[in-house]
């Protein structure tokens, strides 16, 4: 009983900050995605050079 209680106030109060977690969840991915690409652009340009070389 006290867990339901602890989750409909926990839904409660996610759904009153929902854009506000939306938009934290946005910018984690974007900062996620953009990592990915940087580490995707320094690992071409590795293998690149390392094909170059031999």
């Amino acid at each position: 009983q006290d867990i339901n209680e602890q989750t409909s106030l926990y839904l409660s109060v996610l759904g009153g900050h929902f854009d506000v977690v939306e938009y934290l969840l946005s910018f984690r991915v974007y900062a996620l995605t953009n990592q990915e690409v940087e580490l995707f652009k320094r690992r071409s340009t590795h293998s690149y050079f390392t094909s170059e070389n031999s």
